[in-house]
């Protein structure tokens, strides 16, 4: 490389990150393959576009010591079980995680009926993957935090009120491409 080569191009600057996020994802699988074990978290989250998604994380064993590691994002055409159920299924694949042979033993998310209901969702369509139920589904603590705090404010006046300050900025802001690109 010569001396006057100063790496500073945008092109250059993307290709070194792409590189970087290469090495570090082949990395991150290598983990998740070598884990006895896997549990999936996974929450919906919408874009700035207001496009449905899952987003996933894995908790795995390094070295005996669990470990949580990004998974990615999934689209989601609708918030159904069914699709929730498929993006879970082909981002999972996609992380060469192996559910057939009971590698998958937990399941964690927020709790909504699409995730954690008893006759239809994602967690049973795992369990019927699971040939001896050996997975387990939990509604994460922090949700039931979140849940329990948001319940316990409702009987603060000020809290309330200051609740609904915030919802109402958000509303102005919700579906509207042309406010939130103000923000910038």
């Amino acid at each position: 490389v010569g001396g006057k080569t100063q790496y500073t191009s945008t092109r250059i600057g993307r290709e070194f990150v792409s590189v970087l996020a290469t090495i570090t994802r082949t990395e991150v699988l290598a983990l998740i393959d070598r884990s006895p074990y896997v549990s999936i978290l996974m929450d919906e989250v919408t874009d700035i576009a207001v496009h449905g998604q899952a987003v996933f994380y894995y908790k795995i064993l390094v070295e005996g010591r669990p470990v949580v590691v990004y998974g990615g994002v999934e689209k989601l055409p609708t918030g159904k079980a069914v699709t929730v159920f498929k993006a879970a299924k082909h981002r999972i694949k996609k992380d060469g995680v192996n559910i057939e042979i009971k590698k998958l033993v937990c399941m964690g998310s927020d709790g909504a009926s699409v995730l954690l209901g008893t006759s239809g969702g994602v967690a049973v369509r795992f369990l019927v993957l699971n040939p001896i139920d050996i997975m387990i589904a939990i509604h994460c603590c922090l949700h039931r935090e979140a849940l329990a705090c948001k319940g316990a404010a409702a009987e603060v006046e000020y809290v309330t009120l200051w609740f609904g300050i915030v919802e109402l900025v958000g509303r102005y802001y919700y579906k509207s491409h042309a406010r939130t690109s103000s923000l910038e």
